[in-house]
């Protein structure tokens, strides 16, 4: 059962600010705060800042490789152009030609064209770009780097809490879409953003600071607090504790109170004094209209003691160039303009970067299938399976984007209680079996690979993981009729024993490299199924065989990728609640031998043979000296993936058997599988040799079979 989240204490909450209504709490993750019924608390699942945190993280790892691809390939053509000049043989491409260039690559044949593929729109939709910036961009472009900026949608964004931590905590995000089917669901999110993004205040002060990251502590949130506080008393004349029968205005009276229940001593003693002298509330002073309103520094939105161990971030400074009037004035499109009046009216600020929508997330999704208006990044995080809208996703999201999905149906995915529902969400079967866990990220896997190559596309998983309750998958989306053929080879069968759990994968398709001897060239080969690799019965113990699959054969990981996402943890470690785990569950995925397609379990195996159980070391050592390939696996704790086959892995335990651990065969029923397994000692003995057992020498007497 997951655990109940923790409130804001109502104290604290009124001190920040942040307005309740009877039957409401507060809730504080990282940097967001959100506002629910006290009834829905349990809708939060603080389980899952885990998989917010890991996101944002994975999010953030991608954009930054992303930009230093796009710089270094600017770099390139600089110097280029350089060499150009240098040359006397350069000349400028009007804008109008390299618009058409761009044009043409973007909608050869009705696709991207395979030109593309390692290029991303640096726009999802056109009419959120200022003109005035969107006419220099082009022409800046060359002479000074622009970062590369992108969007994202949040299909199902619910409270918004994702979405609004992806806004704060990712930098060069252009916008995130939030959308959700109810109405209520987009209320509730409406006045999340109008908490987190108020209007009539600069965007940039609820920004984490990027240049103080580590000194990011809740003392320093609460000295920030009190000193926006003493500040906007000074700036208000507020009477002190002699002057206390003056009249104070509504709005010095909050101040007081804010103020004095953070701790400001004076600030309580002249709230005091003043109710005691029975003074009433005076009214504001008019103020000209063509006078500069006052900026009142406003508290920072965090609680003084937080509810976690983790520390809140510091709010940045307004900077003087933010104050400061641009040197020309902004204009926008008559959409965008609509866009950010109606932001306004519901309190939020113009320049937030979360855009609420209300709409179905599968029509939202086709609705975007132009690649000018697809979406960098698409988040899924349903409550169930997430196959309903992956056929949507997978023509959604831009060339080279990022497609995150969550799936919480794991009994029907990782068991066998309902194949045919299995079947029917994701186009394949599990079988009873100590990996199912991993099978499911395979299956999972196989739904967005086909999804994807019906429209000439293929995914990289990029990090793949088996969370808890649920599974997380992060894949990487490109266009590529030529790639998409190796899908056939990455996928098809596992045949899995009922007893002994050996497997053999059965792809259903396989690529060569042929090379034309004439020609001297060298070409890619795509052929069918190589056959049944395993007949009705075990070869290992004689029981039955089962059939798992349709499933992902291939890699689940990206080695580099994982790396990359541990590398920016490390620069920041106190940025996440969960970055121990994170770090835990990455690095073990990172350093998950690529060739194994399944994971075992040597407890479990042992008991197969009725032995004593080896230590890790052991098995890992004698699998390192027999010269295979070990490591761990995030999927099960204790489990390990290797090299190995199957049936070398029951040598070993053979060898462990024969050299330290004895059975004691009163104990093992005639025809069981562990008396068939054993059978094969004398027939494989040429096999068993190579494996070192540790301690060898002190070997235990055999009782008679």
């Amino acid at each position: 059962m997951a655990p109940i989240p923790i409130p804001l204490d109502p104290e604290l909450a009124r001190a920040a600010g942040i307005q309740l209504r009877k039957g409401e709490d507060a809730f504080r993750e990282n940097s967001s705060t959100i506002i629910l019924p006290s009834k829905d608390a349990a809708f939060l699942n603080p389980v899952q800042e885990f998989n917010r945190d890991l996101s944002t993280l994975v999010i953030r790892t991608w954009a930054n490789r992303n930009d230093e691809q796009k710089r270094k390939k600017w770099d390139e053509r600089r110097a280029r152009r350089d060499a150009k000049i240098k040359a006397g043989t350069w000349t400028k491409e009007p804008p109008a030609t390299r618009a058409g260039k761009r044009r043409k690559l973007e909608h050869a044949n009705g696709e991207v064209s395979a030109e593309a593929t390692n290029s991303i729109p640096d726009e999802a939709v056109k009419d959120d770009t200022p003109a005035n910036e969107a006419e220099g961009e082009e022409a800046s472009n060359e002479a000074h780097y622009i970062p590369f900026k992108f969007t994202v949608l949040e299909a199902l964004a619910a409270t918004g809490l994702r979405s609004i931590r992806y806004a704060k905590e990712i930098p060069n995000l252009r916008w995130v879409l939030a959308n959700d089917l109810s109405s209520s669901a987009v209320a509730a999110m409406k006045r999340n953003l109008a908490l987190n993004f108020p209007a009539g205040r600069p965007i940039e002060e609820w920004k984490p600071d990027p240049n103080n990251p580590t000194t990011s502590t809740v003392a320093a949130t609460v000295a920030a607090t009190k000193a926006a506080k003493a500040a906007a008393l000074k700036s208000s004349a507020a009477p002190t504790q002699a002057d206390s029968s003056a009249a104070l205005t509504s709005d010095q009276v909050t101040e007081l109170e804010e103020a004095a229940a953070n701790g400001d001593t004076e600030a309580n003693q002249t709230l005091v004094a003043w109710r005691r002298s029975g003074a009433q509330i005076a009214s504001p002073p008019k103020q000209d209209a063509d006078a500069p309103k006052s900026s009142t520094p406003a508290a920072v939105l965090a609680p003084t003691a937080s509810t976690s161990t983790a520390p809140a971030p510091v709010l940045a400074p307004a900077s003087a160039s933010a104050s400061a009037s641009p040197s020309a004035p902004r204009t926008y499109s008559q959409a965008e303009t609509d866009r950010r009046k109606a932001l306004e009216a519901e309190g939020i600020n113009p320049n937030c970067k979360v855009r609420p929508n209300e709409g179905d997330a599968i029509v939202l999704q086709y609705m975007h299938r132009d690649p000018l208006k697809r979406f960098h990044v698409v988040d899924l995080d349903p409550y169930g399976s997430a196959s309903s809208f992956i056929d949507g996703a997978v023509q959604a999201v831009a060339d080279g984007g990022l497609l995150c999905v969550t799936c919480t149906d794991l009994a029907i995915l990782a068991g066998n209680n309902y194949p045919e529902k299995c079947f029917s969400q994701y186009g394949g079967v599990n079988v009873r079996s100590e990996f199912s866990h991993e099978a499911a990220l395979r299956l999972v896997l196989h739904t967005i690979a086909t999804s994807a190559s019906r429209y000439s596309r293929y995914i990289t998983p990029l990090l793949s993981l088996s969370i808890d309750f649920y599974l997380r998958v992060f894949v990487e989306v490109r266009t590529s009729p030529v790639e998409t053929k190796r899908t056939a080879s990455q996928t098809g069968l596992v045949h899995v024993c009922a007893q002994c759990q050996d497997f053999h994968p059965q792809p259903f398709g396989k690529v060569s490299e042929s090379v034309n001897e004439k020609r001297g060239t060298t070409f890619m080969k795509y052929g069918g199924s190589p056959g049944l690799a395993a007949g009705p019965e075990c070869k290992e113990c004689g029981s039955r065989m089962q059939t798992a699959g349709p499933m992902w054969l291939g890699h689940i990981h990206d080695t580099d990728f994982c790396r990359r996402v541990l590398a920016e943890l490390d620069e920041d470690p106190l940025r996440f609640h969960t970055a121990a785990r994170i770090k835990g569950m990455v690095t073990l995925a990172a350093n998950e031998v690529e060739d194994a397609l399944f994971y075992f379990t040597p407890s479990k195996m042992a008991g197969l043979f009725h032995c004593e159980n080896p230590t890790l070391k052991t098995v890992v050592s004698s699998l390192l000296q027999a010269g295979f390939q070990v490591s761990r696996s995030h999927c099960a704790p204790g489990s390990l993936k290797t090299t190995a086959t199957r049936a070398q892995c029951f040598d070993f335990f053979r060898s462990w058997v024969a050299k330290r651990a004895p059975i004691m065969w009163s104990n093992v029923k005639a025809g069981s599988p562990t008396r068939r397994l054993m059978g094969k000692e004398e027939a494989r003995k040429e096999l068993l040799a190579k494996f070192v057992v540790e301690g060898e020498g002190a070997e235990g007497k055999e009782t008679e079979r």
